[in-house]
């Protein structure tokens, strides 16, 4: 196991940036019992490695950003139960905290994704954000909760997770400064596109391999919902464990 993770690491240690793992050009590792295999290695074409688990995973940059696509990481029923269990409890804003453990299925991904990553999950907030984002919006900023690091420090930023559970109109999360696969996105925006698909999820990394922090995530975009609504679950991970304030 990389020195990055795993649920044997210390209290209050340091989660590396993401190991280069199984040849996936970096930032992924399956876990315990799992491997990921790559399905194809068709020149100019994006290599899709098999997980074993229902899903696959697509790495979307050679270089920056330091991002995957993962295929099928919740079925068509899961994304519907989960978009119209929460309907009425969203607030104006279109955001909903949903606690880990309050929803067996979203305690299962949690594990899941902190598993591939290596990174424990006390290293992440201890819920999900559900957004809703209607027609004309795009995917807003996520509240700033009182939380620290775990020896009292700032928190920096390791990886986000966004579950897609519609494929609404437009949307598009683009990474303007990415310098491979640069296309246009439904809004006139450039730069390489990843498109909400029902079911799928985006892992990004916000730091590089020597864990600085990656300019080209930084200064992602997104794209207005042309038809929606556009329903998105978020987990961000953090570089160390997290305590917060008053608790």
């Amino acid at each position: 196991m990389s020195p990055g993770g795993g649920p044997g690491r210390r209290r209050g240690a340091l989660a590396s940036p993401g190991p280069e793992v199984n040849g996936a050009g970096g930032g992924l590792t399956a876990p315990a019992g799992g491997r990921a295999v790559r399905r194809n290695r068709n020149k100019g074409q994006p290599t899709v490695f098999a997980t074993g688990s229902g899903y696959s995973f697509t790495q979307l940059s050679e270089r920056r950003p330091r991002a995957y696509w993962f295929t099928g990481f919740l079925t068509a029923k899961e994304c519907e139960e989960l978009a119209k269990g929460y309907e009425k409890k969203v607030d104006g804003a279109g955001v909903l905290q949903l606690p880990d453990k309050g929803t067996r299925l979203l305690d299962e991904r949690k594990d899941e994704v902190s598993n591939w990553l290596m990174v424990p999950p006390q290293f992440s907030e201890d819920v999900w954000w559900l957004v809703r984002v209607e027609a004309g919006g795009e995917l807003p900023a996520l509240p700033e909760v009182n939380r620290v690091g775990s020896k009292g420090g700032t928190l920096q930023r390791l990886a986000t997770v966004l579950l897609f559970l519609t494929t609404p109109g437009g949307g598009e999360v683009v990474f303007t400064e990415a310098e491979e696969d640069v296309t246009s996105a439904s809004c006139g925006k450039a730069g390489l596109v990843v498109r909400p698909e029902k079911g799928g999820a985006l892992l990004e990394w916000h730091v590089d391999l020597q864990a600085l922090d990656d300019p080209v995530v930084a200064k992602q975009a997104y794209c207005p919902v042309t038809a929606g609504p556009q329903w998105v679950l978020v987990k961000r991970y953090f570089t160390e464990e997290i305590s917060y304030l008053g608790r």
